[in-house]
């Protein structure tokens, strides 16, 4: 049976931590059964602090207590130092109102083995539980995520900061979903843990990513959101070569050192038109390989098969398609998802007789190609002729990134963009599904086969 000890000296007194209070040199203990205690510290003014404690107490389940008395005097518990649970044997711990402090200098006092759920009293003006984690009041920062039983781990929605230490030694986790409005990941955040999972995707809203963030945990591909603008030389140690997609189109700061810990080690994709750019950048130009994510956009005499990089942020993409550079001759327009797949074609005077569409190419295993980006063919354009196009990237209805080129329908002509392709050779994807434009019909062809929009074999 499980034991559970509440310190009978708490009171209900909150309060904040006041500006300059300094730690002192007094430590106490205050018994919590026959056998345990835990130790404090005095802190300037009328507050405590919970320290490391030399003799872990045995219980399961331990509440903080509001006050503590010592020399005949009340503090106040303010404040959990950096290593205040180290190796403690309990599954749940619960906070009173009175922290509003907890100290993550070198640790994360949570960081243990056994704790599956952490409460908060629902008076603290400072922290909150949702789902025995602990985050702050406004569910912004993520302090610590346990060591529950959970293999599908979601960050929710709303979080903007993963503190230093609050996801490290997890273990067993099989799937990890971070949310789109994540800003930072701090230090060692998720250092050490025990997971199947061999990638880790990193969204567009993030914009830093601290020192060994992602230590100790061996991976196979990390993709960084194209919202990166700085990442510390050591926020990955790993031992075997690794795929790296970026997203970034500037080539985001490295601090801590001047390259990446493993540039050696590193096989980096990066957006076409941003190839150059890290070819030169000081860290990233070290790496072992340097590819570009999408293929070149490359025409024939009768038509051209564009490709664009994927966007996390992405509700849809419009491509316009015109016959001059001021784009006020529209050929056609093409709507897609988010998942690059064809939604609507619409034609103007002159138009192709027929589009083709291929869906969406994401990560091809086969081509062991680590990067995501769509693609799609138009067919039967007039020979010889300069056509200009207009990609528009939204979310929510809002155009959030725009690229545009030209081309000519000369056989086997390339863009003016000069990028290389690849070092990695493409093949060909199974099971391919093409979208045709069949007298104003969809239709779908896959494995020689016809089908409807529906799926409706014909």
């Amino acid at each position: 049976m499980k034991k559970s000890f509440l310190f009978l000296c708490a009171m209900l007194v909150a309060s904040s931590r006041m500006v300059g209070e300094t730690p002192t040199d007094i430590t106490f203990y205050v018994h919590i059964s026959e056998t345990d205690s835990l130790r404090f510290g005095l802190l300037d003014g009328d507050s405590a602090i919970l320290k490391e404690n030399v003799y872990p107490p045995t219980c399961d389940s331990l509440v903080i207590p509001e006050t503590v008395q010592y020399n005949n005097t009340t503090y106040r518990v303010t404040t959990i130092d950096e290593y205040a649970f180290a190796d403690y044997p309990i599954s749940s711990l619960t906070l009173p109102s009175s922290i509003s402090t907890i100290i993550t200098t070198d640790a994360n006092p949570f960081c243990t083995k056994s704790l599956q759920n952490i409460y908060v009293n629902e008076s603290n003006p400072y922290f909150c539980s949702v789902d025995g984690a602990l985050y702050s009041k406004d569910t912004t920062t993520l302090h610590n995520y346990p060591n529950k039983t959970d293999k599908n781990v979601v960050i929710p929605e709303g979080v903007k900061v993963l503190a230093p230490y609050s996801m490290r030694n997890m273990k067993d986790i099989e799937t990890l979903e971070f949310p789109l409005t994540l800003k930072e990941i701090g230090l060692r955040c998720l250092h050490n843990i025990q997971s199947k999972l061999q990638q880790v995707i990193i969204k567009d809203s993030v914009e830093q990513i601290d020192s060994l963030a992602l230590r100790g945990w061996i991976l196979e591909k990390v993709v960084l959101g194209s919202g990166l603008k700085s990442v510390h030389s050591h926020f990955l140690t790993n031992n075997d070569t690794l795929n790296m997609v970026c997203y970034a189109k500037t080539p985001p700061t490295i601090f801590g050192q001047q390259t990446l810990h493993i540039a050696s080690k590193i096989n980096l994709f990066v957006p076409r038109a941003s190839y150059s750019s890290y070819c030169k950048a000081i860290g990233w130009r070290d790496c072992a390989h340097i590819n570009v994510i999408e293929p070149p956009v490359v025409s024939t005499d009768e038509g051209v098969t564009i490709s664009w990089v994927q966007s996390f942020s992405a509700t849809g993409y419009v491509w316009y398609l015109y016959k001059d550079e001021a784009h006020t001759q529209l050929a056609m327009s093409l709507s897609f998802d988010k998942d690059g797949r064809l939604q609507e074609i619409v034609l103007n005077s002159p138009a192709p007789q027929r589009v083709e569409a291929e869906d969406i190419e994401e990560g091809n295993k086969e081509a062991e190609r680590f990067a995501e980006y769509f693609s799609f063919t138009i067919k039967n354009l007039s020979s010889n002729t300069n056509y200009y196009y207009l990609r528009k990237t939204l979310c929510q209805g809002e155009v959030i990134e725009t690229e545009e080129g030209t081309f000519n329908t000369t056989p086997d002509t390339p863009t003016a963009i000069q990028d290389p392709t690849p070092s990695i050779p493409a093949m060909e994807a199974q099971d391919k599904v093409t979208k045709i434009l069949q007298d104003g019909n969809i239709i779908l062809l896959r494995n020689g086969k016809r089908y409807t929009i529906l799926g409706k074999n014909l």
